[in-house]
């Protein structure tokens, strides 16, 4: 939902992610290798924490950091057809790591 109106009037479906990954990432770069590796080597990866900016339906998009699941997709027969990229919202556990290092430093 956070991303209907960016999308709003484009074909995404089925296009390459190099042509889309600008709608949804600021480090688009790095889930493209993830998704290429994901895709070459029939094996899941995990990116690193990474910083985004999320859309927000008003205002300004809000910092958010997150790590993203790149997992092949297979056909029928076995054969990678695709990669599924999962994101899990981590912002909340680093602002705790930062409070908690904070804590520690006092």
């Amino acid at each position: 939902p956070r991303y209907a109106r960016l999308i709003e009037g484009r074909e995404i479906q089925g296009q390459p992610l190099e042509q889309v990954l600008e709608l949804f990432w600021d480090a688009g770069t790095d889930i493209v290798s993830l998704a290429k590796q994901a895709y070459q080597e029939d094996k899941a990866y995990t990116s690193p924490r990474i910083l985004t900016h999320l859309p927000q339906p008003e205002g300004e998009p809000v910092e958010s950091y997150l790590v993203y699941n790149v997992v092949p997709s297979h056909d029928a027969n076995g054969k990678v057809s695709g990669v599924i990229i999962y994101a899990a919202d981590e912002t909340e556990q680093r602002a705790r790591e930062a409070e908690e290092q904070t804590q520690t430093h006092l």
